[in-house]
């Protein structure tokens, strides 16, 4: 993965990819390791990967990508499915016999890592995460990176967090399959990538999509959603509100989008 971003912090630890919590012992924990380390998928493609003939694309239901030239430059965008359609969206990864890169494989775009041109400035919301140069809709930005947690573990972290009143960085994806629901817990708060200076917005330009590339678990993947101008701020919607009674729970938001809920979405773990 080419990830050749920072931290403005020396308190922070940069990773490129999701690292598991520390193990607990716990039977909750037990079934979160087994999910990670568990495969999810692999393809045996000699060569260029195609909807007809690659595991990991027939597993999304069609191809994940579409090329396009720009400057002179092949790029990838994100496909465009119809609502409400729900699919997985699976690259390629290290255990695939497809050829690595981008000149071969098109289904590799998370993989690669983060797209250039990426800025962390200071702004009004403390950092923020801002482009460089111009970002067509569809662009895979960056992963949401952090630590994968537990239920458990996560109401923990967000409890340390409101006690000593420093920013809350815990997300948590939900995934509906028909009846059932996976969970995913990422928390960037010490150990993260770039992806943890992204505020929120109510009137956002990127979104979340759920990428799964070698583990059962996704990566939680921030692609843009409208044409983004370079020195505009990269925003996602943090997500919808879980219900809660304490009004000293909500945070207030500072997007200033004319759509502005006035409070930051709240999260039950």
């Amino acid at each position: 993965m080419n990830d050749e971003y920072e931290h403005p912090d020396d308190k922070l630890l940069y990773v490129t990819e999701n690292i598991l919590q520390y193990c607990d012992n716990s039977e909750e924990f037990m079934r979160l390791r087994d999910v990670y380390n568990s495969l999810y998928q692999q393809c045996q493609c000699k060569d260029i990967c195609s909807p007809s003939t690659c595991e990991c694309i027939q597993r999304s239901r069609g191809a994940n990508y579409e090329a396009y030239q720009k400057d002179g430059e092949t790029k990838y965008k994100l496909i465009s499915r119809p609502e409400p359609e729900s699919y997985p969206i699976v690259e390629c990864n290290d255990s695939c016999d497809c050829a690595v890169g981008l000149s071969v494989c098109g289904n590799r775009i998370v993989h690669i890592g983060p797209i250039e041109g990426l800025d962390i400035r200071s702004c009004d919301k403390g950092y923020g995460l801002f482009a460089t140069s111009p970002i067509t809709a569809g662009t895979f930005v960056c992963e949401y990176a952090g630590e994968i947690l537990t239920a458990t573990e996560a109401s923990k972290s967000h409890d340390v967090n409101k006690r000593e009143g420093k920013p809350n960085y815990i997300m948590c994806l939900k995934e509906h399959y028909g009846s059932n629901t996976i969970v995913t817990i990422i928390d960037p708060s010490t150990i993260g990538n770039i992806g943890r200076y992204i505020n929120h917005s109510c009137d956002p330009n990127c979104h979340i999509v759920p990428v799964r590339s070698g583990s059962c678990i996704p990566k939680l993947c921030i692609f843009a959603c409208k044409d983004i101008s370079p020195d505009e701020e990269i925003t996602f919607q943090y997500g919808s509100d879980d219900e809660t009674e304490n009004e000293s729970d909500r945070v207030k938001c500072l997007c200033g989008a004319q759509n502005c809920r006035g409070f930051l979405p709240y999260h039950n773990y």
